[in-house]
């Protein structure tokens, strides 16, 4: 009670006559909203389950697409990467056939074949690591001082492996060309000795250049890094990672049996959390990494979420602002049926004490609705069943009737605002008793004919025997004093 005038002090006042009486009332009211609560509680409860089962999905949806991209980027890439191999290969043929005057062909046939800036300069190194030939200097054997790679580990590694092979390096700042490439190297072999190596200066746009042709835009990206984990493209801020690498914790670093797998972190160049793909190429040691936007892959699923949650609570508020209103209502009808039972035992008392009989006369219908003090009233029985209109006529004095109709017809039209007349009803023993009769008109049909007409009767019988009475009395004292000599009236 307390907690309901607080939320509603304008209405508490109003129910505490009926709380106080109707305790029972109370209880139940508060249990069904209990249950309406639980009910509340447990809806909420699946639907958050379901809206967490929606975003798990919606996640994994994102992680498969994921999966999807990085699987094809691997491919183009490895297809990529297999042509290089297989131009770096041909110029190490054509070399060691033919270096003064078929490979400069080759190269600028080469050279055309790629994409204009795509391969920032082709390059041969002799045995001794010095720079022999580019494809970006004509006159470097001309030089005195030649430049020398000797240094560089796309060229000690090629004097260190017993089998040729390309050899992929980490970006570094070419000393011929001045930009950074990534170098793709392949030995020379003459007469199955080490005699140098071409180097393919690869720009690191034209391989994050075919990363957007599948990219999904936005905060996604993928990243093409070694199988030590540095850098060669990146589709998003390439330049910040050419001399840097991965972070030491990654999946594919960690286990390097395993050709494919997922994480998802935040990225430390732009601090943007992604679900993360990976796929191992199977003939280079090289990892393709596809990074999606956790938040933007999941943006779409989470405003759904967000527009649901919106709208059911409104409707929950709504549901238990209508519980709240169904109960008060329930609190008022209840309260109104006990002042009404409270209203009744008083008119029935009412009646009781002054010995009134009840009547209703519905007019399409021609007998009366009484009560049984009525039937004590006027001499019948409840057994008798419920009295016409033509045995009330019967009943009354013939000398009575025409008044008693007189004051019906001018209620029914409106001339008198209660039909209120007294008249002898005739007994079961044949003895006359005054009845007094008192009605109003309670309902009006459409046309404003009276519908059904309410009163009560009374035995007035003793008043009028008292009136005749004390007439007789006044007669006989008259008579008296007329006798009595020498009275002055």
């Amino acid at each position: 009670m307390k907690l309901f005038a607080r939320l509603f002090p304008s209405l508490a006042p109003d129910l505490r006559p009926y709380l106080a009486y109707s305790p029972i009332g109370l209880w139940r009211i508060a249990g069904a909203l209990v249950l309406v609560a639980l009910l509340g509680v447990f809806y909420w409860c699946q639907l958050l389950a379901q809206q967490r089962d929606q975003l798990a999905f919606a996640e994994n949806q994102a992680q498969l697409r994921t999966t999807q991209i990085s699987t094809t980027m691997a491919s183009h890439v490895g297809t990529l990467v297999a042509g290089l191999e297989y131009l770096a290969h041909s110029l190490a043929m054509q070399y060691e056939r033919e270096p003064d005057h078929y490979f400069p062909f080759a190269v600028r046939t080469a050279l055309a074949t790629f994409p204009n800036g795509s391969i920032g300069q082709i390059a041969v190194a002799n045995a001794a690591g010095q720079v022999v030939y580019s494809s970006l200097d004509k006159d470097l054997k001309s030089k005195a001082a030649p430049v020398s790679i000797a240094d560089r580990e796309h060229f000690k590694v090629h004097t260190q492996r017993p089998e040729p092979t390309l050899f992929i390096s980490r970006p570094v700042l070419g000393r011929v060309s001045g930009q950074w490439t990534v170098q793709f190297s392949y030995p020379v072999m003459r007469d199955g000795q080490f005699d140098g190596v071409v180097v393919l200066s690869v720009v690191p746009d034209y391989l994050s250049g075919h990363f957007n042709e599948v990219s999904s835009g936005g905060n996604d990206v993928t990243l093409l890094v070694r199988d030590d984990g540095a850098y060669l493209a990146r589709s998003d801020r390439q330049e910040a990672v050419l001399n840097l690498s991965v972070p030491p914790d990654r999946e594919f670093l960690d286990h390097p049996d395993l050709m494919q797998g997922q994480y998802q972190t935040v990225s430390p160049i732009d601090g943007v959390e992604r679900l993360y793909a990976w796929h191992r190429l199977r003939n280079y040691p090289l990892i393709v990494s596809v990074g999606l936007d956790h938040a933007q892959a999941l943006a779409a699923t989470k405003s759904t979420i967000q527009t649901s949650l919106r709208r059911n609570a409104v409707a929950t508020l709504m549901a238990t602002v209508a519980a709240l209103w169904i109960a008060l209502l329930f609190l008022r009808q209840r309260r109104s049926h006990a002042h009404l039972a409270q209203h009744r035992q008083r008119y029935q008392l009412a009646l009781e004490g002054g010995n009134l009989g009840t009547w209703e006369w519905t007019t399409n219908i021609d007998h009366l609705d009484v009560d049984d003090r009525w039937h004590a009233i006027m001499g019948t029985r409840p057994s008798d069943g419920p009295p016409s209109l033509e045995a009330l006529r019967e009943r009354t004095h013939p000398q009575d009737w025409p008044n008693w109709k007189a004051a019906l017809d001018a209620h029914v039209h409106g001339d008198s605002d209660i039909f209120d007349t007294e008249s002898r009803i005739r007994q079961q023993d044949g003895t006359w008793r005054w009845i007094h009769v008192r009605a109003r008109i309670i309902e009006r049909a459409p046309a404003e004919q009276p519908q059904r007409i309410s009163g009560t009767c009374t035995d007035v019988t003793q008043r009028y025997v008292a009136e005749a009475a004390r007439e007789e009395l006044q007669l006989r004292l008259a008579k008296l004093m007329e006798q009595v000599p020498g009275t002055v009236y």
